[in-house]
């Protein structure tokens, strides 16, 4: 059987805080952990979008986005057609650093992941206390140190 994946990548997202008329809109998530002092206490995109994947893949990306002084930032959920979860990756890169040093955290569902629950006809994907770990990342140095917490809500469309 073919297993249609679909991931939510919520990017490039406020460090500090969002400015602009579509702040709030696709949610916010809460982080809580020891790097907040660097990559911020909050997540807040600001901009959606939907990307189909090719064809021969049967892969959709949608993506939610916002960009500021503060740096970026990028959330991503993966899950099939019916909501059963794969992967969670945050990635957080802080205002003047270099791509070689990010903060990189992920999780491994099978086929949940704790504390994270997807609402496909609601189009969101709600955080209660889903924990998040450091993980390696290609050609960069993770500056993660120790595991960040999400809370929240993102919504897409």
């Amino acid at each position: 059987m073919t297993s249609w994946v679909r991931s939510v990548v919520a990017g490039f997202g406020c460090l500090l805080a969002c400015n602009g008329s579509d702040a709030g809109r696709f949610g916010e998530v809460l982080l809580r952990g020891d790097d907040t002092a660097v990559i911020g206490t909050s997540f807040e995109p600001s901009a959606s979008r939907v990307f189909a994947g090719p064809p021969d893949t049967d892969v959709d990306s949608v993506a939610t986005w916002n960009r500021d002084a503060g740096g970026r930032q990028v959330l991503e959920v993966d899950f099939d057609v019916d909501g059963s979860l794969i992967a969670l990756r945050f990635l957080s890169e802080p205002s003047g650093a270099q791509t070689e040093s990010r903060y990189a955290y992920g999780a491994s569902c099978d086929p949940t992941c704790e504390g994270v629950a997807v609402d496909l006809v609601a189009q969101t994907v709600t955080f209660e206390g889903a924990p998040v770990d450091p993980e390696s990342v290609d050609g960069a140095t993770n500056r993660a140190t120790a595991p960040l917490v999400l809370d929240g809500t993102l919504r897409y469309d």
